[in-house]
């Protein structure tokens, strides 16, 4: 009886210190990753914001300020992102190894021609969005999607933060 009794004692302390793998995960914490006054240059091709990592072809930083069709001025720091006449220029999000994300939106601004807003998978497209003409957010609900990075191209565009729910 001694011995069973010495037993359980022993066991007990052991049995409610152990850790199990099947811990819950943590939930994402939300992130806005600002892209402006980050002196990238249109031939750096890679960047992070905040531990997060962005490849980058042709875009650069920059303070714009300029007018619409209705002659109001627009101002705003960001990346501006363009077509020099050969390729389109675009920053990539990488989220191959973040986990937990819900809803994506990005503020972007386009100057009335092509910006894009896309998120992917491997090399397949999830979802597309065309940004409407000047500053707006472009909103990606991705609760149950699997994504691995998201890309921002632009003729004549920039973006200006990504905000990562």
């Amino acid at each position: 009886m001694k011995t069973f009794l010495f037993m359980i004692f022993m066991t007990l302390p052991l049995a409610l210190c152990s850790k199990d793998n099947d811990e819950p995960k943590q939930d994402f914490v939300p992130v806005t990753l600002d892209l402006s006054g980050l002196n990238i240059q249109e031939d750096d091709t890679s960047f992070t914001v905040n531990g997060f990592k962005f490849s980058n072809v042709g875009s650069f930083s920059q303070d714009y300020s300029t007018l619409d069709n209705n002659n109001e001025i627009i101002n705003f720091n960001g990346l501006t992102i363009w077509y020099d006449g050969t390729d389109l220029h675009y920053i990539e999000l990488l989220l191959d190894n973040i986990e937990g994300i819900s809803k994506i939106t990005v503020k972007v601004f386009n100057n009335g021609t092509t910006t894009l807003v896309t998120i992917y998978n491997g090399n397949d497209i999830v979802e597309e969005n065309q940004a409407p003409y000047r500053v707006n957010d472009v909103v990606f609900d991705v609760k149950n999607k699997v994504i691995d990075k998201l890309r921002i191209s632009s003729a004549e565009g920039a973006a200006i933060s990504i905000k990562l729910e």
